[in-house]
């Protein structure tokens, strides 16, 4: 450019070198592209040698290809882009730590919940729980015992498994269970007491006591036991359920309607629970609000096809029908009995 040959073949006088290094710096910048002062140059070993003037004992800065300019964004960082570069590494690092140590608790946390979910006679719940959790005797118990109710078994091989297990108070609970669903009651009863005497948090063996009471229509004494269950559980849905039913069996409709409208709030799909609200609401005259009720359960079931298959409503279901106990295992005889329980209300 032509202000690059005047400087480098004109002679200058000290006033003018502010301006002259002013100009080269700012043609610098220009061909470089970028407004960032100039720090240093640097010699281009790799070019011929340029004859260059002394002024007032001052070296002239050339811009020819002997010489090599520095931007500040090349090899210096503005202090502005330090500063940002280093909160983001700082952010990424913690983000990091943070989502191993999170991992790290999650994984620790499911063995207590497992627990929780054993107490509760929640097995496959507490199976998946357990899982999760890191390598321990504790994972592998609450393994052992989440198996012993779950996996398929000759009457022979569970029994011998159960009195194997450490754990006599779970082993003991799942015993029970075995007992009442084979109509055992007084074996069930037995099993559930000796379990209760060696770990009294087992909310599932008073959940037990209180359904074979149930079973049997022994409703005022089943009560009391629902109690106890739901004061080591009170968010378990089937103690929930459970209990209303027994309110509801002693007449006591306003408890059984507060219980079941409870238990809807935690879980709007469980049908059973509003077959039995409904049936509460027509006992107590409250023939409007039982029809509003139906009409939004066909609604809710229309609109989610798949709630019968949700785990409370696919598990079998204890009726009553005509004055006596019925089970309910498949789809279509549960579907018949809300029906008719809807048409009460027409």
């Amino acid at each position: 450019p032509k202000d690059m040959r005047w400087i480098n073949q004109q002679k200058f006088q000290d006033k003018a070198w502010a301006e002259v290094v002013a100009t080269v710096q700012q043609v610098a910048n220009l061909r470089l592209n970028n407004a960032s002062p100039v720090v240093s140059i640097v010699r281009d070993t790799t070019a011929s040698e340029k004859q260059k003037e002394n002024f007032s004992g001052k070296p002239l800065p050339l811009l020819e290809s002997s010489l090599l300019w520095k931007r500040r964004d090349r090899e210096d960082l503005n202090p502005a882009r330090k500063k940002w570069l280093l909160i983001l590494f700082i952010a990424g690092l913690t983000i990091a730590i943070g989502s191993y140590f999170w991992q790290q608790q999650t994984q620790t946390q499911s063995l207590p919940i497992g627990e929780i979910l054993l107490q509760q006679g929640e097995y496959q719940q507490a199976r998946e729980s357990c899982s999760s959790a890191p390598e321990s005797p504790a994972r592998d118990r609450c393994l052992r015992i989440a198996s012993l109710m779950l996996d398929k078994r000759n009457v022979e091989q569970f029994y011998a498994e159960a009195e194997r297990e450490p754990d006599k108070a779970y082993a003991l609970t799942v015993m029970g269970e075995n007992a009442a669903n084979q109509e055992d009651f007084a074996s069930a009863e037995k099993h559930y007491h000796e379990a209760i005497k060696l770990n009294p948090d087992i909310a599932q063996a008073y959940y037990g006591l209180g359904q074979i009471l149930q079973i049997q229509q022994k409703y005022i004494d089943a009560l009391p036991w629902y109690g106890q269950a739901i004061e080591r559980a009170p968010n378990n849905r089937r103690y929930l359920h459970n209990m209303a039913a027994v309110h509801a069996e002693l007449g006591q409709l306003e408890q059984a309607e507060a219980k079941y409208r409870d238990l809807l709030k935690q879980d709007e799909s469980q049908l059973l629970a509003y077959t039995e609200l409904i049936e509460v609401l027509l006992q107590q005259g409250k023939t409007v609000d039982a029809k509003v009720l139906v009409e939004q359960v066909r609604l809710k079931m229309r609109q989610n096809p798949d709630w019968k298959d949700h785990e409370l409503n696919a598990q079998e279901w204890y009726v009553i029908q005509n004055g006596e106990p019925a089970y309910l295992s498949e789809w279509p005889l549960k579907k018949a009995y809300l029906e008719s329980v809807f048409r009460t209300t027409d």
